[in-house]
């Protein structure tokens, strides 16, 4: 059975985080940075690798579908975000905790950029967070 949580609930998109599977993974602190940037109103850019296109804005929503008992495993995710007055989605199917990756030079000074490889290297995406997401 495939279960539904969106951001219109970020608690419940927090709880996820800390489900066993992957509380301790790349995919968990995805989540995590995703809900700490729309509680700041902050941008995002998500490169997609497969067509070489970047798509800057503000978040307005998420979703996670998740199968139950398989959490984390092959998730479909969709943000949806707005750029210059114009919704865009962004759908990215069977992502999951083995599939995300952190850019090593991440840090406060720099930014926060995650890799998302749902097929392939060629097929993945890119999401950058602004560094001051996780300023106080």
């Amino acid at each position: 059975m495939r279960n539904t949580i969106s951001s219109k609930n970020l608690e419940a998109c927090l709880q996820y985080t800390y489900v066993d599977k992957i509380t301790a993974s790349e995919y968990a602190s995805f989540i995590r940075f995703l809900i700490k940037t729309m509680k700041k109103e902050m941008p995002i850019e998500i490169l997609n690798n497969l067509n070489d296109t970047i798509i800057k804005g503000m978040i307005k929503d998420f979703s996670i579908e998740y199968k139950e008992n398989a959490e984390g495993e092959e998730d479909h995710f969709t943000i949806n975000l707005v750029e210059e007055g114009e919704e865009k989605k962004v759908m990215m199917l069977n992502i999951g905790k083995e599939k995300v990756g952190k850019d090593n030079k991440n840090s406060a000074k720099t930014f926060y950029r995650f890799y998302l490889y749902p097929e392939s290297n060629e097929e993945g995406y890119r999401v950058t967070f602004n560094r001051r997401v996780t300023k106080k």
